[in-house]
C-alpha cells in the first residue's frame, strides 16, 4: 500500500512538471509579421538589432528606421553582437537572402533571431537620403509612396 501511494505520488509529480514544461512556455512573437515589426520599432524599452543586409549604397539610399547596415558578405565574416539572447530581425533586399543571413546567424549560436525577408514588405516609416550634388542629406517620410528602391 505505501509503494502504491509513493508511485502515485511520484506520477502526479512528473504530470505537474511535464505540464508545466509544456504550457508555460513564454508566447514568443513573430516578427516577420509588418504590425510586430512596426510595434518593436515604435518602443524605446526593448533592446534589438535590426540589420539590413543590402549594400552600403543601397542601405544609403532608404533604410527601415533604426537598422544598422551590415552587408551580407561582412555578415559571413565577423558576428553582429557579442549578446547571444539579443533578439535580431535580418532583412535585405529579397526573401531568400535574409532568410540565408538569418539562418547564418542562428547556426552560429544566436537565439532569438528573425527573417523579416525583403524591403519591399514595409509599409511603413523609411530613412531615405536622396543624393543633392555630392552629398546625402536624410528625408523621412511617412510610407513608400513614389520612391523606388
Amino acid at each position: 500500500m505505501i509503494n502504491f501511494a509513493l508511485g502515485a505520488i511520484c506520477c502526479g509529480t512528473i504530470l505537474i512538471i511535464f505540464y508545466f514544461a509544456l504550457f508555460s512556455k513564454r508566447k514568443i512573437i513573430n516578427y516577420k509579421k509588418k504590425e510586430q515589426l512596426e510595434r518593436l520599432i515604435s518602443q524605446n524599452d526593448f533592446e534589438y538589432l535590426l540589420i539590413d543586409i543590402r549594400s552600403k549604397d543601397e542601405f544609403t539610399k532608404s533604410h527601415i528606421p533604426s537598422a544598422v547596415n551590415i552587408p551580407f558578405n561582412e555578415l559571413m565574416t565577423s558576428l553582429p553582437v557579442e549578446n547571444m539572447f539579443l533578439t535580431i530581425i535580418v532583412y535585405g533586399g529579397s526573401k531568400r537572402i535574409s532568410c540565408r543571413a538569418a539562418d547564418f546567424l542562428s547556426e552560429s549560436g544566436y537565439f532569438n533571431v528573425t527573417s523579416f525577408g525583403s524591403l519591399s514588405r514595409w509599409k511603413g516609416n523609411m530613412i531615405r537620403n536622396e543624393y543633392l550634388g555630392e552629398t546625402y542629406f536624410e528625408n523621412t517620410r511617412k510610407g513608400r509612396e513614389n520612391f523606388p528602391v
